[in-house]
C-alpha cells in the first residue's frame, strides 16, 4: 500500500468515526490467548454499529477481515 493510498484510508476511517462523536463506544473482548499476551477485540458505538476496521486504521493495529476483529500489537496503557 502506498503512503497516499494509507493517507486517504485514514482519512476515511476519521471521517467514519466522526459520526461516533459524543456517543459510547463499546468494547467487546472477542478472544484472549492463553497466555492473555494476544487478544482479539470488536469495537461498537451506542447504535450496535461496528467501527472496529476504522478504530484499526486510526490506532495502526492489525485488522482481520476474516473475523472482524482488531489485534492490538502492544498494550493500551
Amino acid at each position: 500500500m502506498t503512503k497516499l493510498q494509507e493517507q486517504q484510508q485514514l482519512e476515511k476511517a476519521l471521517k467514519s468515526i466522526e459520526k461516533a462523536r459524543g456517543k459510547q463506544i463499546a468494547v467487546n473482548i472477542v478472544n484472549v490467548s492463553r497466555s492473555g499476551m494476544s487478544r482479539q477485540l470488536k469495537f461498537y458505538t451506542e447504535g450496535f454499529q461496528d467501527i472496529t476496521e476504522e478504530i484499526a486504521v486510526i490506532t495502526g493495529n492489525r485488522y482481520n477481515n476474516q473475523s472482524n476483529t482488531l489485534t492490538p500489537y502492544r498494550d493500551w496503557e
